[in-house]
């Protein structure tokens, strides 16, 4: 008789994709457990990309909303910009299962359960405060290089 908890089941699934980096599977696990229990997302579903090697997840903010890509990083692995690039271009345009994946969300997993989420976007979002005015750029430098001659 297969007596297991629900949650163990699903780390169980996730083993089973196919992915064979237990570290990746563990973030996939402990992002599962924080989408649901913690942020109370819709429709939470993981998946396995053979193309990336990569075990990633989707979920919905609302019932009614696109889903979100959420891509667990364990934190002694690192992410590199070529790395983001490839999953926004891959996994927002397949989209997960349904093809209408609007974002990509990178969440650092941590051995202690602490997960951390990073939203990319494919936009260039402006700073909160303006850049200085030549005219005070002129004068900072001015009053940088008198400082520095002394």
């Amino acid at each position: 008789m297969d007596v297991c908890s629900p949650l163990f089941k699903i780390l169980k699934e996730i083993r089973q994709l196919g992915c064979e980096n237990e570290a990746q599977c563990s973030a996939a696990y402990r992002l599962y457990i924080h989408l649901c229990e913690e942020r109370h997302l819709w429709d939470v579903q993981y998946y396995y990309s053979k193309q990336l090697n990569l075990i990633y997840l989707t979920a919905r903010k609302q019932q009614d909303s696109s889903p979100e890509v959420y891509i667990p990083v364990p934190t002694f692995e690192g992410v590199s910009m070529t790395d983001i690039d490839r999953y926004q271009t891959e996994l927002t345009t397949s989209g997960g299962s349904d093809g209408s994946a609007t974002s990509v969300i990178i969440a650092f997993c941590d051995p202690s359960s602490s997960v951390l989420l990073y939203k990319l976007t494919n936009t260039v979002k402006p700073l909160e405060e303006k850049p200085l005015s030549k005219n005070k750029m002129a004068k900072q430098r001015a009053k940088a290089n008198k400082t520095g001659d002394s």
